[in-house]
């Protein structure tokens, strides 16, 4: 009996809001010759629709007519489709295989189809999941596989990838970075961390090979034959760790404070080096009387700013301890900045 074809106004219409996931929209230069061909003959073949509006089939076709300003559509109305199962089931079977469609939504329309009506892991079960017809057993592997018109071991390796390999790893597989056979028959095999690892591992600009992915489960069962550390080993282990970064730690606090005493000399020095040319100048200008005077006040702004530098820096002289431990400059510039007051201080007390 011929199902009944009506002119459904477009406005009413409603996308299906899982086709994009299973199928790629036409564009292009093709879209284009598809859009002229409705604008020439019209639509030929009507649109599939759920009784609530809802497109099963002809989600290209409604939007050439909204585009080209049809009004209705000719369409048949599938009153036996009432729930989301269905519809869903109904959309993949209607639009599988009509257009050249995106390898990873070819799998999941597959693998979404097979878990609607019921098949599961190779078990069968006794009746159709909701959306299948219940008169009929779910389908079996060779049904399945001939309802979508690939072979029986294409129809597997696809469950097999669809369930059992990660997004990271599936799209490796789009990018032709593994093989469909690598992915279904090793990759699969491996668990999600173990797979996580294994895209760490190797270098996923280039073909990955088999014997690359071999010598890496070869590598993880080693590693788990291997005997595991006790305990105890681990927080000694731990332990030691810790003492080290601790005395990493304690090195680099005196090379700070080695930085800030360097520092701390510089200025001194150069405040010596003014207080001596203002002596110096005081000297050639000043009368006798003023001279003496101003002479007596640097010498004690001097002889407090020494106390004072030595107050600061004096308790650090336990650094010589560890100035061994010092990078080669760091320890000739120490050296060099003590020798110059070492000199200095001489030969004021010889001056004397």
């Amino acid at each position: 009996m011929a199902k009944e074809i009506e002119q459904v106004s477009v406005n009413v219409l409603k996308v299906h809001p899982r086709n994009t996931e299973f199928f790629d929209d036409i564009s292009g230069e093709e879209y284009d010759r598809f859009k002229n061909s409705i604008k020439n003959d019209g639509i030929l073949s009507p649109i599939i629709i759920s009784s609530d509006m809802t497109i099963i089939s002809g989600h290209q076709r409604v939007k050439a007519a909204k585009e080209l300003g049809f009004e209705v559509v000719p369409a048949v109305i599938r009153y036996d489709i009432q729930d989301e199962s269905s519809k869903l089931k109904a959309l993949i079977a209607a639009n599988f295989g009509r257009t050249k469609n995106d390898e990873s939504k070819q799998r999941k329309a597959i693998a979404e189809y097979v878990e609607l009506c019921g098949y599961k892991n190779g078990e069968m079960g006794n009746g159709r999941k909701k959306g299948c017809q219940n008169d009929n057993p779910k389908f079996s592997l060779d049904e399945l596989a001939d309802k979508f018109k690939i072979s029986k071991r294409n129809l597997s390796r696809i469950l097999t990838i669809e369930r059992n390999l990660t997004d990271p790893m599936k799209e490796l597989l789009d990018a032709k970075i593994i093989t469909k056979d690598l992915a279904a028959n090793v990759i699969a095999k491996l668990s999600k961390e173990e797979q996580e690892k294994l895209i760490e591992s190797m270098d996923v600009t280039k073909q990955i090979t088999k014997k690359e992915v071999q010598k890496y489960i070869d590598k993880i069962k080693e590693l788990e034959n291997t005997p595991k550390v006790n305990s105890a080993d681990t927080v000694a282990l731990n332990n030691a760790k810790q003492q080290l970064q601790d005395k990493e730690q304690e090195l680099q606090d005196y090379k700070n404070d080695y930085k800030t005493l360097y520092s701390n000399y510089q200025n001194k020095d150069r405040e010596l080096n003014q207080l001596k040319e203002k002596i110096k100048k005081e000297e050639e200008n000043s009368p006798p009387g003023s001279f003496q005077k101003e002479l007596k006040d640097s010498t004690i702004f001097f002889c407090g700013s020494v106390n004072q530098f030595l107050k600061e820096v004096g308790g650090y002289a336990c650094l010589t301890d560890y100035i061994k431990e010092l990078p080669e400059y760091e320890r000739n510039s120490y050296i060099k900045a003590v020798n110059s007051v070492y000199v200095w201080a001489t030969n004021i007390l010889e001056s004397l």
